[in-house]
């Protein structure tokens, strides 16, 4: 006798597994928004796009678990599957589609919350490795994807007439927030 399927014991397992052909689903359906909404709102939409494609580099294969235990938490596997998940699902996957529609329906100042926070991400990556001097789960495509397309939304972005700076600081602040809240959330847990 087979043992029974849950759909949401298989998604807490293979979430990330699942954003690599989701990421590229996404970047293949890229033509249609850029038809719809145009190059702004594209760019916008391409931030989840990218981080589906850097969540299975960084997730996969629980590479970011361990060294995110081994770095918080000494090593003991006190971060686990469970809180990345929500982590990953709500504070990206979540959050991006609010700004995506925010940027899509209110304004689009609103895309630079995603720009900013996927930029910073990568530029986290692109710092731990250096300080390491070692490759970190994520790096790869910080380097290859979120650098240079983060870097060129936020440039064509910021040329839209009615972005203010007050996006700007709404963005670097969503970044700064979300961050915080994820490195602050970890450290409570690894500390336990």
């Amino acid at each position: 006798m087979q043992p029974s399927y849950h759909f949401t014991d298989w998604f807490l397992h293979n979430w990330s597994r699942a954003a690599l052909p989701a990421g590229i689903v996404l970047v293949l359906l890229a033509p249609v928004i850029y038809k719809l909404g145009g190059l702004p709102l594209l760019l916008i939409y391409m931030q989840l796009a990218i981080y589906m494609i850097h969540q299975y580099e960084e997730h996969a294969e629980g590479k970011f678990k361990a060294a995110t235990n081994r770095l918080l938490a000494g090593g003991q596997e006190k971060i686990t599957d469970v809180q990345i998940f929500w982590i990953n699902i709500g504070g990206v996957w979540g959050v991006y589609v609010l700004v995506i529609n925010l940027a899509t329906f209110g304004a689009i100042g609103f895309g630079l919350m995603a720009i900013y926070t996927t930029l910073a991400n990568g530029i986290l990556h692109i710092v731990l490795a250096v300080i390491e001097r070692k490759y970190n789960p994520g790096v790869l495509t910080s380097i290859i994807l979120f650098l240079p397309v983060s870097s060129y939304a936020l440039y064509t972005v910021s040329q839209t007439a009615d972005v203010t700076m007050a996006y700007h600081l709404l963005g670097i602040a969503t970044a700064i927030v979300v961050h915080a809240i994820t490195f602050g959330y970890l450290n409570i847990v690894a500390r336990r």
